[in-house]
């Protein structure tokens, strides 16, 4: 009976060994697997972030251009309504190619930068547009409209005098002020703003009047005021006196008045 007991230890202790032990090959291979499982995971990741971002990138790009387009068309209009132009203009086309991932860039990375750096240079460039562009159309337009305005200062505009076949403008005008102000101004130039009327009874055109020095021009613009209690009812309802306004005067006024 001892010798049996003997026998039987060892092969119960291989039996039990044996049903537990686990391959270590069947492990590794596991273990590789998760691995794999969670490189690929971690791959898509990146590359789903990684789109994400050049798409923004390329909206982006999308919209400074045409930003650029539309400053550059809005400067554009301002030179050419002071008489300048663009002698280097410059356009941005809102249908040229934007890169993209794996348009011959093996790297997400390196597309990434380069989109990147288009951007930050167009960000800069309608602040620099601006800069450039408007100072000049600004500094012109300023120097058009103080030429204009001092050639105007000796100009008044007459709106409400009837017009008359057989007598002159400028007599016309020097009846006016000698019965309304009692003055008797040289009056240098007169001219009928406007197209002949096709047909009588209609408004009468404006009618400029120019005088020999700013201050004449400038009394009479003053003391317009006294046409509201004159004895002729066709000037006390309807003869205005004015100055003669540039475009930017004439649009600073009716701003104010707005």
């Amino acid at each position: 009976m001892a010798a049996k007991q003997k026998v039987g230890k060892p092969a119960k202790r291989q039996q039990t060994s044996t049903g537990t032990h686990t391959p270590v090959s069947t492990v590794n291979d596991s273990v590789s697997d998760n691995v794999s499982d969670n490189r690929a995971i971690t791959s898509d990741d990146a590359a789903e972030a990684a789109s994400d971002k050049v798409n923004k990138l390329r909206d982006e790009i999308q919209n400074l251009r045409c930003t650029v387009n539309t400053l550059q068309q809005q400067v554009g209009f301002l030179l050419t309504f002071v008489g300048a132009s663009d002698c280097n203009p410059t356009t941005i086309g809102t249908g040229d190619v934007i890169p993209s991932v794996g348009d011959g860039d093996t790297s997400s990375a390196a597309t990434l930068s380069r989109l990147e750096d288009d951007v930050a240079r167009k960000r800069q460039r309608p602040t620099q547009f601006q800069q450039s562009q408007l100072c000049q159309a600004v500094t012109a337009a300023v120097c058009v409209d103080i030429h204009s305005s001092e050639l105007k200062a000796k100009n008044v505009i007459i709106t409400g005098l009837a017009e008359a076949q057989h007598c002159t403008d400028g007599n016309l005008a020097s009846t006016l002020f000698s019965a309304e102000f009692g003055e008797h101004p040289t009056i240098v130039h007169s001219q009928r703003l406007g197209k002949p009327r096709s047909t009588t009874g209609q408004k009468p055109r404006p009618l400029l009047v120019s005088f020999d020095s700013s201050h004449t021009a400038e009394r009479f613009v003053t003391n317009a005021k006294v046409l509201r209690n004159s004895t002729n009812a066709a000037v006390r309802d309807h003869v205005y006196i004015n100055k003669d306004l540039t475009k930017a005067q004439a649009q600073a006024a009716y701003e104010l008045r707005c």
